[in-house]
């Protein structure tokens, strides 16, 4: 037996023999007590360290004793783990260096101030507090033997682990989102409220009733969602079949929700007109006015703060609602529906005629169009990729939106059953026209890019797309002369096209997007950054003032926004674009770098905005559908290695679904208990 080995075997011993004693330091309490002055949950702890001092001394022993079978047996060792030595090694050194860190940081910062937490954390922090006391001397010791692992993969198996920088960033990708959602997890269960201490967070912690009813409901649909993920790997053609389970599976889900409120589809709609989001439906509803007057009379007839933050086309497409609702081919039948989804509380302003029917119409029809994503995906996802894997890239994508939590709790907003699909399918089309390079499509594009942003501010960031692919294919290829054909072809008629639009829209419905947008962001600055924080409001703030409220709004939305579409989806949503962006920067040859590092930057650009302060849960879900893209397409290669790998990503977002909407449900404040 080598010496190394011999050290490694007592290294192991000691940091058992500490776990044991850490575990034994204090007895437990007179009640508990069961042998030796021990509860049984505490001698059931030491069964782990004890089983790691056995099984050393025996491996110590056998090598000293008869090194010949110790041989045999490290040889079998290396030969069933030299297959996945790398990966094995990757993930355990970083799962050490976590947990470790995390347990550190635990001890030194967080156990001193249990005592004061516990005021701002809620009742069951002592808990859990109690629990991780007892759990730490383990915790630690499982660190240790992660970390032994993975130096086993490097100083035995001979894994060059850190020569693949590649495998370790997707393997601490993968910890960091496991160790995450752990982490959401234990926020719900102990009803913490940790993300709450952020200033400006917006979601509550709260507590639904009948969780085992809840639990199995959900897990109908899970057994539902394991279904289609079976007949994707085993019948991945034909892929509109696939599609379409997906959509059942999320219109399914999105009803489900509302109905296990008790109140069937009418808790649906109580989610939606019950919150102040109703007032542009509202408004449409009751006003006098014509759909083209109240756009061209916008800055003077709505002061208000929820239309000061819209652009006039919101309110627009309310009208549009109203209109459709008050068809004859449907006006009867949405009366009559109207009637079974009666709000729980009167509100004066929704109990006209065109009010129901406009209330039935988007209860029973929104949930639907929200399912359009999923087939904008596919399209998506053929465009981006072009070869036969996008099939299954396009049903992984459509997976991962359906099962995003804010996208499921968030039913009927047009943040939900609108803008992804709208960004999504222009998106699309403009990495389309910018591909073809023709001079009259770009026109066109660009023509539709103000008419969409009329729509919602939160298609901003489709401006910046053309610029940053562009970029990135201009780098990409180095060739200075197709980069000023390329301009001239591309962003030129895109630039005439938008400009012709302005005018259109300013001599025909009398807006101007300069004006609008500078009230907007006025508004809103001053509701996000100071009245929802309680600060007075001063006027213009300084430059450093700026700075400091962009990077904390950063911090906010960026955290906010990965619990409510779940941390793994965030994590490897971020890693592909930072990936994407390292492939464009080294001119590598990847046909998908520039599209999918202009769609990143799209999105780093968004938060440089000061605009939003919390919320980003509801407001930036248009970005949902573009991260299932990106995280999927990181996925694909180890998706096709291991075809355990979506069946764990689909069980743990549906316990993520399951825990949001137990404990938080994204319900607006007008809602909450």
């Amino acid at each position: 037996m080598k010496r190394a080995s011999l050290l490694f075997w007592i290294l192991v011993i000691i940091a058992a023999f500490l776990t044991l004693a850490g575990i034994f330091a204090l007895p437990s309490s007179t009640s508990k007590a069961w042998l030796f002055g021990l509860s049984g949950q505490r001698l059931t702890l030491a069964l782990f360290p004890l089983l790691g001092i056995l099984f050393s001394i025996s491996m110590a022993l056998l090598g000293l004793a008869a090194p010949e079978r110790y041989t045999r047996i490290t040889a079998s060792f290396r030969k069933f783990f030299s297959g996945s030595a790398m990966l094995s090694g990757g993930l355990g050194f970083w799962a050490a260096l976590f947990l470790a860190g995390a347990l550190i940081y635990y001890r030194l910062a967080i156990a001193p101030e249990a005592a004061e937490l516990s005021h701002k954390l809620g009742a069951l922090f002592p808990a859990l507090h109690a629990y991780l006391n007892r759990l730490w001397p383990v915790l630690m010791f499982l660190a240790f033997c992660l970390g032994c692992g993975a130096w086993a993969a490097v100083q035995i198996l001979k894994a060059p682990l850190f020569q693949n920088p590649g495998l370790m960033i997707g393997c601490g990708a993968g910890v960091l989102a496991f160790f995450a959602t752990l982490f959401q997890w234990m926020v719900f269960l102990f009803q913490l409220r940790v993300f709450e201490q952020i200033p400006g967070w917006y979601w509550p912690i709260i507590l639904k009733p009948d969780f085992t009813r809840h639990v199995a409901l959900f897990g109908l649909f899970f057994l539902f969602s394991l279904f289609i993920l079976y007949r994707i790997r085993r019948f991945p053609r034909p892929v509109w079949s696939n599609l379409a389970l997906i959509c059942l599976l999320f219109i399914g889900l999105q009803y489900a929700i509302g109905f296990m409120e008790g109140r069937g589809a009418a808790s649906l709609t109580d989610r939606f007109f019950l919150s102040y989001h109703r007032v542009y439906i509202e408004e449409a509803c009751n006003t006098t006015l014509s759909g083209r007057e109240a756009v061209t009379r916008y800055e003077g007839l709505y002061p208000s703060m929820f239309f000061q933050t819209k652009p006039p086309g919101v309110l627009w497409l309310a009208f549009q609602l109203n209109q459709i609702a008050g068809l004859p081919v449907l006006s009867s039948l949405l009366e009559q529906l109207s009637g079974t989804i009666p709000l729980s509380e009167y509100l004066p302003g929704m109990v006209s005629a065109s009010c129901r029917r406009s209330m039935a119409l988007a209860t029973f029809t929104f949930p639907l169009l929200a399912s359009s994503t999923v087939w904008i995906l596919y399209g998506f996802s053929r465009r981006l990729i072009g070869r036969e894997e996008y099939q299954q890239l396009a049903c992984y994508s459509a997976l991962a939106f359906a099962l995003a939590p804010n996208i499921l709790m968030l039913a009927l907003f047009p943040d939900q059953f609108f803008y992804p699909p709208l960004f999504l399918l222009v998106a699309w089309m403009i990495l389309s026209a910018l591909q073809r390079k023709s001079f009259w499509v770009c026109f066109l594009i660009g023509a539709a890019l103000y008419a969409v942003i009329f729509l919602s501010f939160s298609m901003l960031p489709l401006l910046t797309i053309p610029v940053f692919y562009l970029a990135c294919v201009i780098w990409q290829k180095n060739n200075p002369i197709e980069a000023l054909t390329n301009l001239i072809r591309t962003l030129l008629p895109m630039g005439l096209g938008g400009l012709l639009s302005m005018l259109l829209f300013k001599v025909f419905l009398n807006y101007d997007i300069l004006t609008r947008y500078h009230r907007m962001m006025t508004t809103r600055i001053q509701g996000d950054f100071y009245t929802r924080l309680d600060l007075q409001f001063t006027g213009e703030a300084t430059w450093l003032e700026k700075i400091r409220q962009t990077w904390e709004a950063a911090k906010l939305n960026n955290i906010e926004l990965a619990a409510a579409v779940g941390f793994p989806l965030f994590i490897f949503f971020v890693v592909m674009g930072l990936r994407s962006l390292i492939h464009v920067i080294q001119r590598k040859p990847v046909e998908t770098a520039a599209m999918n590092a202009s769609l990143f930057l799209a999105y780093v650009a968004l938060n440089a905005l000061r605009v939003v302060l919390g919320e980003a849960a509801r407001l930036w879900m248009f970005w949902v559908p573009v991260m299932a893209v990106l995280a999927m397409q990181y996925l694909l290669p180890a998706i096709h290695r291991s075809r355990w790998l979506m069946f764990v990503w689909v069980s743990v977002q549906f316990i993520t679904v399951f825990l949001s909407y137990q404990f938080q449900d994204y319900l607006m404040p007008q809602l909450l208990p």
